[in-house]
C-alpha cells in the first residue's frame, strides 16, 4: 500500500513539474494578433503552455528580437491569421535559430519605445509598442546607451550617449560613459577629451581621474616602444647576410 502511494506521489510531482515547466511537452503557439489606438500598438503572442523567451531592443535599429524556446516554427506559421502590419509595425519575421528555437522580429517605422507583460491563463506574451513622444530628457537616452553598452554595441551607445548630451551639455554621467567606451576602444585622444571635462570633484570626476591615469600610462607605454624601435642600429645593405636554402630547412 506505502508503495503504491509513493508511486503515485511520484507520478503526481512529475506531472505537475512538466506542467509549469513545459518538459516534456509540446508547446503550441495558440495567435499571433495586435491591436492599435493612436500610438501605441499592442502584440499578442499566446501559447497553451508557458515558455522561455529572451528579448533584446534595438532602437536605432527599430526593432524588437525575441527568442522562444521549445516552440516550433510551424507553429508560429499557424499564428499568423493576419497579416501583423499598421503605422508603427511595419512587419513581422519569424525564422528558426535551432531545433526548439524560433526567433521572432518585430520591424518598426518609427522611433519606438515598448512594454513588456506577462499574462497567464492561457500564457501570453504581450508588448505594448508606442512611438517616441517629440520631446525625451537626457537619462531617456542616457538609459539607452547604458544597455547598448552592456551589450558591446559601442557605436550605438555612443550615438545614445551624444543624443543625451544635446540635451543636456553638463550630464556628467553620460560624458564619463563615452569616455569610458572610447578608452576600451582604445580612442585615447576621445576619451581624454570626455573625462577631462568632468568635475573633479564629482563621483564621475574621481571614476575618469583613475582612466586618465590608465591612458598617460599606455600612452607611456606606446612612447617607450617607438623609443626602442626607433634607437634599434639599421643594418646596412652589405652587412645583412641572406639565409641559405640548407639553413632554412634546419
Amino acid at each position: 500500500m506505502k508503495k503504491n502511494s509513493f508511486l503515485f506521489l511520484f507520478v503526481l510531482l512529475i506531472f505537475v513539474f512538466s506542467y509549469y515547466t513545459g518538459a516534456g511537452a509540446e508547446v503550441k503557439l495558440r495567435d499571433i494578433r495586435y491591436s492599435f489606438k493612436g500610438i501605441k500598438t499592442r502584440i499578442v503572442f499566446e501559447f497553451d503552455l508557458k515558455v522561455n523567451y529572451e528579448v533584446v531592443e534595438d532602437w536605432i535599429g527599430r526593432l524588437i528580437k525575441i527568442k522562444f524556446s521549445g516552440v516550433d516554427l510551424s507553429e508560429f506559421k499557424k499564428g499568423f491569421k493576419i497579416p501583423v502590419k499598421n503605422h508603427i509595425v511595419n512587419r513581422i519575421k519569424i525564422a528558426n535559430n535551432k531545433d526548439d528555437f524560433v526567433d521572432v522580429t518585430i520591424y518598426t517605422n518609427k522611433n519606438f519605445t515598448s512594454k513588456k507583460l506577462e499574462l497567464q491563463n492561457p500564457f501570453r506574451v504581450v508588448f505594448d509598442i508606442s512611438i517616441l513622444p517629440l520631446k525625451v530628457n537626457a537619462n531617456f537616452y542616457y538609459n539607452r546607451g547604458v544597455i547598448y553598452e552592456l551589450r558591446g554595441e559601442y557605436e550605438k551607445a555612443i550615438d545614445q550617449l551624444e543624443e543625451a548630451l544635446k540635451i543636456s551639455p553638463d550630464f556628467q554621467k553620460a560624458r564619463f560613459m563615452l569616455g569610458k567606451i572610447y578608452f576600451k576602444k582604445r580612442n585615447y585622444e576621445e576619451a581624454k577629451r570626455y573625462l577631462s571635462e568632468i568635475n573633479k570633484d564629482s563621483y564621475e570626476g574621481k571614476l575618469a581621474e583613475d582612466i586618465l591615469i590608465k591612458i598617460e600610462n599606455e600612452n607611456g607605454k606606446l612612447n617607450k616602444n617607438d623609443r626602442i624601435i626607433s634607437d634599434e642600429p639599421v643594418k646596412e645593405k652589405s652587412e645583412i647576410v641572406p639565409q641559405s636554402i640548407d639553413e632554412d630547412l634546419d
